[in-house]
């Protein structure tokens, strides 16, 4: 048997608890057998409380993680893409307002990057594309998928 302090579990006040059904139910007798009762209630029903607090809070920590990625979708960020993300996302992007189409064009002499920054507007060359990127920062830039929705960024590694 472990001597060890479980620190996931928060320690078990039964004189709180008690104190709070007194306040809660003062109609009560709280003496002798009833109180006994009472008492014992409490305690059976602690553990089915604690793990249905500790199911609360791991769903509201999941609510909150999706939240917290579902704004950082519509939020977009002020930092353009950076080359990698750029070939790795596969739809558009929307910056300050302006759809921006980022594609890789495969040629006989390797592949360049084009950079179209409105629609209909002639495309950026290779060169051009990898000088403007960088520039384009306090725009706010949103990536969308191919049904030009905001979407998560592409995650590339280093």
């Amino acid at each position: 048997m472990s001597t060890e302090t479980d620190t996931t579990k928060p320690p078990l006040d039964l004189d709180a608890i008690e104190a709070r059904a007194r306040r809660v139910y003062p109609e009560r007798g709280w003496d002798g057998d009833e109180a006994a009762r009472a008492r014992a209630t409490v305690i059976e029903d602690v553990p089915a409380l604690v793990a249905a607090v500790r199911e609360r809070d791991a769903e509201l920590a999941r609510l909150t993680r999706e939240r917290d990625a579902l704004r950082e979708i519509v939020e977009g960020r002020t930092v353009p893409p950076t080359l990698a993300e750029a070939l790795a996302h596969d739809g558009a992007w929307m910056a300050g307002g302006e759809r921006v189409a980022i594609r890789r064009v495969r040629g006989p002499h390797g592949d360049s990057l084009r950079a179209y920054p409105a629609v209909g507007a002639a495309s950026i060359g290779d060169a051009a594309t990898r000088a403007w990127l960088p520039t384009q920062g306090g725009r706010r830039w949103i990536p969308l998928d191919r049904e030009d929705r905001p979407c998560a960024w592409p995650t590339v590694t280093p």
